[in-house]
């Protein structure tokens, strides 16, 4: 039958976050509804690990502690740790908020890097900051409010009432952190910087905590927790502290880099950090009496020659922390050779390291690229970013393959020999290898336009489309498209130029910005006709209608879904045909002709069954429910919903899963209540309509 999709509803549907169960046979049969209570709050739960290398700090501790603890309605609830490079403000917050975690803060702990001085990056502006701390209260980015303001309100009416803890870590001022601050008092808010912040101060009485260094008993303590006792008696490690003028991250380097070289002369050592090159140059470097660059540059000078290169190029990474293939990427080298490099590092504390990835701290990396553009030649540094490019290149296009094998792929250029591209065996594996990397493919796009790089420089953010459409972060995906927009310009690639349109336009009216997508949609529309694509008019026309119909043209929508559907099956492409079917089945929804749409949404349905398209499946299953609901079977309606959200949950389509969630809470309060007014229909789904967007 046309009517209904051929859905297999087993004896549960999971609606984790509704408040009702549904128990069904069969969409056909009796569905029994059970009223359930909403999901209680997740906790997040996001503080970073902690060295055992902690010493000393019972002051301050005591203080965080007593600021914690005082109660809401007295005392500030914001307090700043303050203090220069590398003096320990990070490792002071976390290991604070480790200890007292449960105890304070049972509604969880949210950590965001602002980035303020984070060398090679730009501070985390206030729109990302916001969207990170929603995804961090799991609020799935299609119920992100699209204005900035919005999103802040949202933040401070999730965090209300919840005793949880936000830490703010590497601020650049009190500017960026103002429009982070939760509104209720039941939260703590804990911020590092190297600047005071007066303006938190005067107008929300935060506590400020200087950080100094540490008293010269506990740089011992510090040196003793690395050398043992015995070697932590020699004469030489008092110097050393002193050289390191008891700054934790020195210390901490200074150590492990004597543990590293067991049998070394200490004496011999505390003399070449004595004797080491004492200019400072950079403003990175502002620590009053402190000869950080020899601290430094003494633990450098004992590395092997290939850690050392290891260590100058991989600080022309572009992300925030790497793995092993792509510094292997970076320096040319074998994975098995680039990983003992890399241990290396991390033994002497110049690379941290964690869960397999290695990441600099702001100092070492500004050392490490001094070091880079001293000792490099320019060809060096540029072989070493052609091989990270080519690398991320590679690398994301055999992951997005796994994310969406129905999308029609690009042909990128041959890997170069000896590549070591990540094993990424399926769908999870594929999302895991994004997560872990999207920073560092979003910053490749703009290196690989000022190396020159053109092809990289659309091809790479290509490759991160379908990622960035199941997070739903459309404003990095409009940035990083167009930097490709101006590449494949520069190329005079029309055919590449008409891709990265249609992923524009998608991302746009994402956004909620239909007008900007359908004008993308028809300058690609264009080229395609000019050129006798006929795929790519489908494509156009199919994403075009999708704009019409949110912009509330329906005798465009469905003129252009009609010659996108004519089309498609000219060329007997199912899987557009599919797409447009379901999207007519919104048309006509839109124009009052639900029972037809029935139909429609089930013949998409049945196709992208058939060629098993499990994106495309969700949201006909959607499409489909919101229909049953505007014709009054709620019962119906539900069960494709249900069966909708298992998919995106399947597939991790955080961009559409809460929409779901939502509609199959309305269907099963209108079943509970027997009430129901007629009425438009709810916003649709936006999964058809735009095919080469993301698919």
């Amino acid at each position: 039958m046309d009517d209904d999709p051929e859905v297999a509803v087993g004896n549960r549907v999971d609606t984790t976050s509704t408040g009702s169960v549904i128990q069904a046979g069969s969409v056909h049969g009796d569905i029994n509804l059970h009223r359930g209570v909403a999901l209680e709050y997740r906790a997040p739960r996001q503080l970073p690990a902690t060295s055992k290398h902690f010493v000393g700090r019972a002051g301050e501790l005591a203080r965080l502690t007593g600021l914690a603890s005082a109660p809401h309605g007295r005392g500030s609830r914001i307090c700043v740790i303050e203090g220069p490079p590398g003096v320990g403000k990070t490792s002071l917050a976390t290991r604070w908020a480790h200890d007292l975690a449960d105890r304070f803060f049972p509604d969880g702990q949210i950590y965001l890097d602002l980035h303020g001085f984070t060398p090679g990056r730009s501070a985390l502006d206030r729109e990302r900051a916001v969207l990170a701390l929603l995804s961090a209260l799991r609020v799935a980015p299609d119920a992100v409010p699209h204005d900035a303001d919005s999103r802040t309100a949202l933040f401070r009416d999730l965090t209300h009432d919840r005793a949880l803890l936000l830490i703010l870590d590497n601020a650049r001022d009190s500017g960026q952190v103002e429009p982070l601050l939760p509104g209720s008092r039941t939260c703590f808010v804990l911020v590092t910087s190297r600047r005071r912040p007066a303006a938190l101060q005067a107008l929300y009485g935060a506590e400020v905590l200087r950080l100094t260094p540490l008293a010269r008993a506990e740089s011992l303590e510090l040196f003793e927790s690395y050398l043992g006792a015995e070697l932590a008696e020699s004469p030489a490690v008092e110097l050393l502290a002193e050289k390191c003028a008891d700054l934790p991250l020195a210390v901490s380097i200074t150590a492990a880099s004597a543990l590293h070289h067991s049998g070394m002369d200490l004496d011999r050592f505390a003399e070449d950090v004595r004797d080491g090159d004492l200019h400072l140059g950079s403003p990175a470097f502002d620590v009053p009496a402190v000869d950080l660059r020899a601290v430094v540059a003494s633990s450098y000078d004992l590395l092997s020659a290939g850690a050392a290169r290891a260590l100058r190029l991989t600080s022309l990474y572009p992300g925030d922390s790497f793995d092993t293939r792509a510094a292997a990427a970076l320096s040319g080298l074998s994975v098995p050779e680039t990983d003992a490099h890399l241990h290396e590092l991390s033994s002497h504390n110049l690379l941290l390291v964690e869960s397999g990835r290695y990441r600099f701290h702001d100092l070492l990396r500004i050392f490490a690229r001094e070091r880079c553009d001293d000792l490099d030649l320019e060809t060096d540094r540029r072989t070493a970013l052609a091989g990270f490019l080519d690398y991320a290149l590679h690398a994301a296009f055999r992951a997005d393959r796994y994310l969406n094998p129905h999308r029609s792929p690009i042909t990128v250029p041959a890997p170069p020999e000896g590549v070591a591209l990540p094993v990424v065996g399926g769908y999870a594996a594929a999302a895991a290898w994004f997560t872990a990397e999207i920073t560092a493919l979003l910053a490749a796009a703009r290196v690989a336009f000022d190396q020159g790089a053109l092809v990289h420089a659309w091809m790479i953010p290509w490759t991160t489309v379908n990622f960035l459409h199941l997070q739903g972060r459309w404003q990095d995906l409009v940035d990083c498209l167009t930097v490709a927009l101006a590449a494949v310009g520069s190329l005079g690639d029309v055919i590449a130029e008409n891709r990265v349109l249609q992923s524009l336009a998608r991302a746009y009216d994402e956004m909620g910005q239909p007008e900007r997508a359908a004008e993308h949609y028809s300058l690609a529309l264009v080229n395609h006709s000019r050129s006798g694509d006929t795929n790519g008019v489908a494509n156009c026309l199919n994403g075009r209608a999708g704009s019409h119909l949110r912009a509330g043209r329906v005798e465009d929508a469905l003129a252009d879904a009609r010659a996108a559907l004519d089309t498609y099956t000219d060329r007997d492409d199912l899987v557009g045909q599919a797409s447009t079917t379901n999207l007519l089945g919104r048309v006509h929804t839109a124009s009052g002709s639900p029972n037809l749409a029935v139909a429609l949404h089930g013949r998409a349905h049945r196709i992208f069954k058939r060629v098993g398209d499990r994106y495309g499946q969700a949201q006909t299953l959607d499409a489909l429910g919101l229909t049953l609901s505007a014709l009054g079977r709620h019962r119906a309606a539900a069960v494709c919903h249900g069966r909708a959200i298992a998919l995106h949950e399947e597939l991790g389509n955080t961009a559409h899963l809460v929409r779901s969630r939502n509609w199959i809470t309305r269907a099963l309060d209108r079943v509970g209540s027997g009430a129901w007014t007629p009425g438009p229909p709810a916003a649709a789904p936006r999964g058809d309509g735009e095919r080469e967007g993301s698919r």
